[in-house]
């Protein structure tokens, strides 16, 4: 099982020994950005959102990487 740390879920590894990649769930995305579930919807519905992952029973979410990116993508100068 996957700890946590700071909200973001951590990499785990598989019985195999193989690493994946720590997944972000939209919940803990929100809190982290600080916006409310329907403009999150609104970016996605834009395609401005980060890729999701949708899972088989609808639950999405997205790619740790994927959402460093996005916030990377996103930063401003300060004024």
């Amino acid at each position: 099982m996957a700890g946590s740390r700071k909200g973001w879920i951590v990499p785990e590894r598989h019985a195999e020994g193989r690493r994946t990649e720590g997944l972000v769930t939209v919940e803990e995305f929100l809190e982290r950005v600080g916006v409310s579930r329907r403009t999150f919807n609104r970016w996605r519905e834009l395609g401005t959102a980060p890729l999701a992952i949708k899972l088989p029973k609808g639950q999405l979410r997205m790619r740790q990487g994927d959402v460093e990116s996005w916030l990377s993508d996103h930063e401003e100068a300060a004024a």
